[in-house]
């Protein structure tokens, strides 16, 4: 049996999930200077790793381990907040989502109970699948499955091959880590979702916890690996993007990283990182660490879907108002649901939580079937509402995308896309090609009806601007690699469209695209940003119709897209020397934009919203916006 540490309270492990919960919440608020902020996910992982298996191998090695007690005390800790932020989000989803959201809430309810969340979220993965507020608890489920079989193998090692047990786990990792790094690149949504590829992250903490490798005992030893440990978390912290290819080899130096720290730590003095993680606000925070993971992800979706504020607020303010609501729920879950539950203050002996558990579970589950059996709950939406509501991710719109051939959509590799089909030159007609990320595969097909006669090409990818990158391996790197270095080189086009979800950090590079087309005598011309909402657009004049206020909608209208349309208009004009053809005045007159039209654009025919999501535009909205510019004169650049 190798040798383990005293089982002891170390506050700056707390410290260390502040760490981790702090980066995860600063990657899902898009906070500018953590873009790898989703490696504390992993962190979590090791963490509880050490702690699990310290709490395991003590009771192993005194003969008191049992399985039922080992999964009252997960039932004490994980279910009582998991439970009430269910509770929550059951009423905030009754009240706010609609029917087809709702019954997506109501699959992913039940999956979460069961422990299967991660199984679910890995069958709806797409790129226009809704996440919905539970998308986070698959890290939940995949913890809850490991322990379903880590108990069970440490007691059958123990039993038979004690001497072994570090040498086993070792093996075991070492042989998830290796699948998860072939994963990434065969299957990289697979690789993200299923324990089998994450097991080697706990298994990190396993490692650590059974001293498999000697841990240093000299202070200045101690400081140095805490300051490797540190920085082997921070640096993915702050480089990492959604592009990094993750977990696979990349999760490798956070989770290091966490385990380096968590050995500096084992002494009879605390280091310096081991000082600062024990301050009693950063403890604070690791101690409410789980239940403020928990509340932090159905706040921002039901934010971000513009139902928890009714006004457009300044993001600044919002935020504010979402780092207090997050710390001041997540502070009353830790002293009044965790703390209770954790001490038996509440539910006192095994078999009572044990039975409160499955009750409360089959109690929830029945909430999902019910939303299931009763299609959406669309009784509360009037049928106005509903008939709107239903262009909402429609899955016809999505598919004039030519997703899967020329728009390569996440989590699909560039290799799907298709050059013969999507670059195809017609001698006999004029080539125009379109590129961009999914905003221009959304114009496609109404550029494309438009611009007849011609030709329209389409190079098209999620989340890709249309830039010459150098050096990054990305899907959208590869294409637009192939675009310039490959495919214009050697073909002339008689035109480039270029639009995007544009931002203002774009417009640097829309300069140095503007020159090469310029040095490459290509004309170019830019489509400028598109009118956005901070929720849904049919679902906001869905909500808009049930709470009779037609100008709901407009209110959450996102209006600094009209300060960037201005400013590409005029760099367009003063400084790239390229047509400019703007969305934004096609459609929106003194604060007030177009958000429905006639079906098939006949008067007398059912509305379409002109967005089926947040920015992208449904084909008939799309249609009247090119059928507006082409009447104002601003696609007299475009050659037909």
């Amino acid at each position: 049996m190798p040798p383990t540490h005293s089982l002891r309270y170390r506050p700056d492990i707390d410290g260390l999930r502040a760490i981790a919960v702090l980066s995860v919440i600063a990657f899902h608020i898009q906070f500018v200077f953590a873009p790898g902020g989703y490696v504390g996910v992993d962190i979590f992982f090791v963490i509880s790793g050490y702690l699990i298996t310290s709490i395991l191998v003590r009771d192993i090695s005194n003969g008191r381990f049992s399985l039922s007690t080992f999964y009252e005390r997960r039932c004490r800790r994980i279910l009582p907040p998991l439970v009430v932020v269910l509770l929550g989000t059951i009423a905030l989803a009754y009240i706010y989502l609609l029917p087809v959201d709702l019954i997506d809430y109501a699959k992913s309810l039940c999956a979460t109970v069961f422990s299967a969340s991660n199984i679910y979220f890995w069958t709806k993965e797409s790129y226009f699948s809704a996440s919905g507020p539970l998308l986070h608890t698959w890290s939940l489920s995949v913890e809850e499955q490991f322990y379903v079989v880590f108990p069970l193998f440490l007691a059958t090692v123990y039993r038979y091959k004690r001497d072994w047990m570090a040498r086993a786990i070792v093996v075991v990792a070492i042989l998830s880590f290796c699948l998860s790094v072939y994963s990434q690149y065969r299957w990289p949504t697979t690789n993200f979702y299923m324990p089998t590829t994450r097991a080697w992250e706990l298994m990190v903490g396993s490692i650590v916890a059974l001293r498999a490798f000697p841990h240093p005992e000299k202070p200045l030893t101690r400081a140095m690996i805490a300051a490797l440990g540190l920085a082997s978390m921070l640096v993915p912290i702050l480089t990492y993007t959604a592009a990094t290819p993750f977990p696979g080899l990349a999760a490798l130096p956070p989770c290091l990283g966490a385990a380096l720290v968590i050995i500096s730590g084992e002494g009879e003095k605390p280091t310096w990182l081991g000082s600062i993680l024990s301050l009693r606000p950063i403890v604070f925070v690791g101690s409410i660490s789980y239940s403020l993971y928990l509340v932090h992800w159905p706040l921002i979706i039901f934010g971000e879907d513009g139902f928890l504020h009714f006004v457009s607020l300044s993001h600044r303010v919002n935020l504010l108002i979402f780092i207090a609501t997050c710390l001041a729920l997540a502070s009353l879950m830790y002293y009044f649901v965790e703390n209770p539950f954790r001490a038996k203050k509440i539910l006192g002996s095994k078999p009572s939580i044990l039975i409160a558990s499955g009750i409360g579970i089959a109690a929830i589950a029945a909430v999902g079937l019910s939303m299931l059996a009763l299609h959406g709950m669309a009784s509360r939406y009037p049928p106005e509402a509903l008939k709107i509501a239903r262009w909402y991710r429609d899955p016809s719109e999505i598919a004039q995308f030519r997703q899967g051939t020329c728009f390569v959509a996440f989590p699909e590799p560039y290799s799907e896309y298709s050059p013969a089909t999507c670059l195809h030159l017609d001698p006999q007609r004029k080539n125009v090609l379109l590129m961009g990320d999914s905003h221009a595969a959304a114009a496609w097909a109404a550029l494309s009806a438009d611009i007849a006669p011609a030709n329209l090409l389409q190079a098209t990818a999620s989340n890709c601007k249309p830039f010459l990158l150098k050096g990054a391996r990305t899907d959208c790197a590869q294409l637009m690699a192939y675009v310039f270095g490959q495919f214009l080189p050697r073909n002339k086009v008689d035109a480039i469209v270029v639009t995007a979800r544009w931002k203002d950090s774009d417009l640097v590079e829309l300069a140095h695209l503007a020159d090469w087309a310029h040095k490459n005598n290509t004309p170019l011309i830019v489509l400028g940003p598109a009118v956005e909402y901070d929720a849904p657009l049919p679902v906001l004049l869905a909500y808009g119709i049930r709470a009779h206020d037609a100008g709901l909608a407009n209110k959450h209208r996102i209006t600094l897209i009209d300060g960037l349309d201005k400013q590409m208009q005029t760099d367009a004009a003063n400084l790239w020397h390229v047509p400019y053809i703007s969305l934004v005045n096609a459609t929106c007159t003194a604060g007030t934009c177009v958000e429905t039209v006639p079906e098939h654009g006949a008067a007398g025919g059912d509305s379409v919203p002109m967005l089926f999501d947040h920015d992208h535009y449904t084909q008939t909205g799309a249609a009247y916006i090119f059928a507006c510019l082409r009447q104002s004169g601003q696609l007299d650049a475009v050659p037909r």
